[in-house]
């Protein structure tokens, strides 16, 4: 390790304008597309070893490139306080300390001793043990002063490697070290590229967390805010900004395209697939399995499901192996899956079937058209003109928000896990609540019913639910009516989907 080999990656070090050059910088600022994700909001300049984490090509390292831009252009932070580094032929925990070290001793007499250093450590989840370097480093006071974002697209490895950084990354108190870059939400979506509804967002104070929670809060109560009334004025750009959605997913690669031409090209889907595969492999996982499974996974989109259903017509030798296969695809941020509410227990039903659905659009398409062998543009077009496979699919989009519902409200966010957070149920009567969201003191029915007309009948999944747990709160996620009944309130998809 050079001082060069540091300097190709630190061209700010020469000048801080320097960064306006970076390749992940002028893609974004050429982009359309100009998403900056809410996430950054929760870094925080401390003695903090942060991991960042998610799926592939959703932009992580875009992400820290915005921030050095702004530490440097923006908070007129010293150039040589900040440092970035790409780990893609280093293999060893000697290598992460050599890289950090060469920085440190490098620019000892250059760095303002009094400001903090930000280490910047990119594809870390490459080098084996990685974290042992990390663990010497804290051990010899060596990063005293320093804020590090570590990332990692294989996202089961560093995971599991800051697990074994019991103590060392820095106490942090409301919000969590390990830190999950999903794809773009559907507010961020429709914030980043609709003007109009982009400024009655700033107007009504929905950027704030704080607030949309009032709003939710009160809408449970049966009471609908002004702000949510007049961002229903939105209603039909909402929902034609949700139909695209449903097209892009939240992968910015994919959006932008789709923004400039009106389509996605089949190596844009490819790129995606390629590194699912790698991930895969590299988890010891036969991708052939996948073309297996998947289709009865699509097929089963919104419908519980056991281990066993999902083994239906294919060679895989047992459940058990579905099951491990399953998991593995949550943890690569690829499919979500959702157990059984118990309510008189309030607890999961383990044993019970599963829900399991994508966690973004676009991943559904990509892997859809390569077990069809269709082309995944126009194979989704073709989706959202099946009135009955789109409704699945809306629910599919509301899954994955409801994760990110429960977690903004939950109090636990250290330890939080979806599992135990987001279920859907089923009564004796066999008719099925599509969620439920448990809460610290309580439990939120959530039913989607996206169609023209709401009717009596529609809300008796509610009630049969509120009847067995005692719960007086219940929201219906609708097509087009913002309402309150005496069973729940009800509220256009995409304008709650606007509160997450």
């Amino acid at each position: 390790m050079s001082y060069a080999d540091l300097l190709e990656y630190n061209q700010w070090w020469k000048n801080e304008d320097a960064i306006n050059d970076d390749p992940q910088i002028q893609k974004w600022d050429a982009s359309i597309l100009k998403w900056n994700p809410r996430l950054r909001q929760t870094f925080q300049p401390d003695d903090f070893i942060y991991s960042l984490r998610g799926p592939r090509q959703v932009g992580k390292t875009t992400l820290i490139k915005l921030e050095i831009r702004d530490l440097l252009l923006k908070h007129k932070i010293s150039k040589w306080n900040v440092m970035y580094y790409s780990f893609e032929i280093e293999n060893s925990a000697r290598d992460v300390i050599t890289v950090i070290n060469e920085y440190l001793e490098r620019t000892k007499k250059l760095r303002r001793k009094s400001s903090r250093c930000f280490i910047f450590l990119d594809e870390i989840s490459n080098v084996n043990n990685w974290q042992h370097g990390i663990k010497k480093l804290v051990d010899m006071g060596k990063l005293k002063n320093c804020t590090i974002i570590a990332t990692g697209s294989h996202s089961i490895d560093l995971k599991h490697a800051t697990e074994l950084l019991p103590g060392r990354r820095g106490n942090a108190v409301k919000e969590p070290l390990n830190k999950i870059m999903p794809p773009m939400k559907f507010a961020e979506y429709v914030y980043s590229i609709d003007e109009d509804i982009r400024k009655a967002v700033d107007e009504n104070r929905l950027l704030s967390s704080i607030k949309r929670t009032m709003i939710i809060n009160q809408l449970l109560k049966g009471k609908i805010d002004k702000q949510l009334n007049e961002m229903w004025s939105y209603q039909k750009e909402l929902d034609a900004q949700l139909s695209n959605y449903m097209i892009t997913g939240g992968i910015p690669l994919a959006i932008d395209e789709f923004l400039r031409t009106g389509t996605i090209q089949e190596g844009t889907y490819d790129i995606y697939l390629q590194a699912m595969i790698g991930d895969l492999k590299r988890a010891r996982k036969d991708d052939s399995y996948m073309d297996q499974l998947m289709p009865n996974i699509i097929q089963n989109i919104s419908n519980p499901v056991s281990w066993k259903n999902l083994k239906d017509n294919t060679d895989i030798g047992s459940h058990h192996t579905v099951e491990e296969y399953v998991k593995t695809l949550t943890d690569m941020f690829t499919l979500s899956f959702f157990y059984r509410y118990n309510t008189a227990e309030k607890r999961p039903k383990f044993d019970s079937l599963k829900k399991v659905y994508f966690h973004d659009m676009f991943f559904l398409h990509a892997i859809n058209g390569r077990i069809t062998q269709k082309e995944p543009f126009k194979l989704s077009l073709s989706l959202l003109k099946d009135t009955e496979m789109q409704s699945h699919l809306m629910e599919n989009i509301l899954s994955d928000h409801l994760i990110r519902f429960a977690f903004n409200r939950s109090p636990t966010k250290m330890t939080f896990d979806y599992h135990n957070s987001v279920f859907y149920w089923r009564g004796k009567e066999e008719r099925e609540v599509d969620f439920v969201i448990k809460e610290e003191h309580s439990a939120i029915p959530i039913e989607l019913k996206y169609q023209n007309k709401i009717n009596r009948e529609d809300y008796y999944g509610l009630i049969d639910f509120k009847k067995a747990s005692g719960e007086k709160e219940a929201l219906l996620i609708t097509k087009d009516e913002l309402s309150v009944s005496a069973e729940a309130t009800n509220i256009p998809l995409s304008l709650f989907l606007l509160l997450i």
